[in-house]
């Protein structure tokens, strides 16, 4: 069994870590996704609430610059 955390909670750590990295806001985010996610919706993510749909989040992961592991699966230190 592996240690990795697959949890929308999980996830949504991840996510909240990247924007602080970047110094960019959940309203930062939702202006630069098209298809009317907004801040709110960012927020439930970050949260835990709801889940981040899987193009949702490849476009956060093109915007961060990241493998779709390290938000889905794994922690920065798992990435090469």
């Amino acid at each position: 069994m592996n240690n990795r955390d697959y949890s929308y909670e999980a996830m949504g750590r991840r996510l909240d870590s990247g924007l602080a990295d970047r110094g960019i806001t959940p309203d930062d985010l939702a202006a630069m996704m098209p298809d009317g996610v907004t801040g709110y919706v960012v927020r439930e993510w970050i949260r835990g609430r709801t889940k981040i749909p899987i193009d949702k989040a490849c476009l956060i992961c093109d915007i961060f610059n990241w493998p779709l592991d390290r938000l889905a699966v794994r922690g920065p230190e798992a990435v090469i």
